[in-house]
């Protein structure tokens, strides 16, 4: 598996792992976005950690981001989504 920043470099595995160095695994169960001001994105994201809150809504997480950035997280989505089929 390869890791890849912004930039598409490759990086070492950044992502938060178990006890035995499995990926830490977290569903996404939905996602709403917002544009404040022109200025900056919104985006919240429903996800589970546990099997029952994959039936009730889970947690939630938000975070901001320049329009820049929401662009490369775009593409970035793209082309992992791509490669995943």
């Amino acid at each position: 598996m390869d890791f890849t920043d912004p930039g598409g470099k490759t990086i070492a595995n950044p992502f938060e792992t178990d006890s035995k160095g499995q990926l830490v695994n977290r569903p996404v169960l939905g996602w709403t976005t917002a544009n404040v001001t022109g200025a900056v994105v919104l985006l919240r994201l429903n996800y589970a950690e546990t099997a029952a809150e994959m039936t009730n809504g889970g947690k939630k997480f938000q975070v901001s981001m320049k329009p820049e950035q929401a662009r490369q997280l775009a593409s970035m989505l793209l082309e992992q989504a791509g490669k995943a089929g």
